[in-house]
């Protein structure tokens, strides 16, 4: 959750880390700028003259200034100080550390379709759909069988390339738009070929990315309704209302291209 976009994650900040990244930055001051009050205070009562990098921690101080100057060990963790960037967001994104970044950024970022809807093609693309198969491989007891088609047992894969269902809604969207799905017929090639289609800022892949997450979205919705609700949509139903969204949220360069084509 708290990792950079770039990374798969919200880019929410983590307080443990910020909190820490804020005490080391005033141990920053400590060490550096001398004249400011509060540091000649601390350099008179606590350093005396010593490196507030090699002194005992003092024991009579306050826990305020003895958890500033334990924070010396993170000076040389935050390599931002050798360049002089010595202010805190530079320091809280070193502390976060380098993380690989994901291939799938651009289809998150910039994505006109619902939040709900990004949210759940997020946790697709990190393999976390609590599918059969996953709810099995935790020792839990529930049917294999996809409630979509009931022929084949519940797998991402299945879900989102075999699954008549999910292949149907995709080829009735395509058939709206007149466009060629691609050789996308195994989980493998299904994700590069949207990853190839939507990259750069053309309107023709902002469109596409945003049904494809629609899409997503709405076969994991139908399935929970199968399993939980025991209630079905119509093909047609979805991929009209999947349209509609579309439509509706599209910005002005994408909606002009959606309007050319009637449902």
């Amino acid at each position: 959750m708290c990792l950079p976009k770039s990374a798969g994650g919200l880019h929410i900040t983590n307080l443990k880390t910020w909190n820490r990244a804020a005490i080391t930055k005033v141990c920053w001051d400590l060490e550096h700028k001398q004249d400011r009050l509060w540091v000649r205070w601390i350099h008179s009562y606590y350093i005396e003259g010593q490196s507030s990098a090699t002194i005992p921690i003092p024991q009579q101080a306050s826990w305020m200034v003895r958890k500033v100057i334990e924070a010396r060990g993170n000076l040389n963790q935050a390599q931002a100080f050798a360049a002089g960037n010595n202010n805190m967001r530079h320091i809280y994104i070193n502390m976060l550390g380098v993380y690989p970044k994901m291939t799938w950024k651009h289809l998150i970022c910039s994505n006109d379709a619902r939040p709900k809807a990004i949210f759940t093609l997020r946790v697709q693309l990190h393999g976390h759909l609590n599918t059969a198969e996953r709810l099995i491989s935790w020792g839990m007891m529930v049917d294999s069988i996809c409630t979509l088609c009931q022929t084949h047992h519940e797998t991402k894969e299945h879900l989102f390339v075999d699954c008549v269902f999910g292949k149907s809604l995709w080829a009735r969207l395509m058939q709206w738009l007149k466009w060629v799905t691609g050789p996308a017929h195994s989980w493998p090639q299904r994700p590069h070929w949207i990853l190839q289609q939507t990259e750069g800022k053309s309107a023709r892949a902002q469109v596409l990315k945003m049904i494809y997450t629609e899409w997503t979205h709405a076969v994991w919705t139908e399935r929970n309704q199968h399993v939980f609700e025991q209630e079905e949509k119509a093909v047609e139903s979805i991929a009209k209302e999947i349209a509609c969204v579309c439509n509706v949220r599209a910005s002005v360069k994408c909606r002009s291209i959606l309007q050319n084509y009637l449902f």
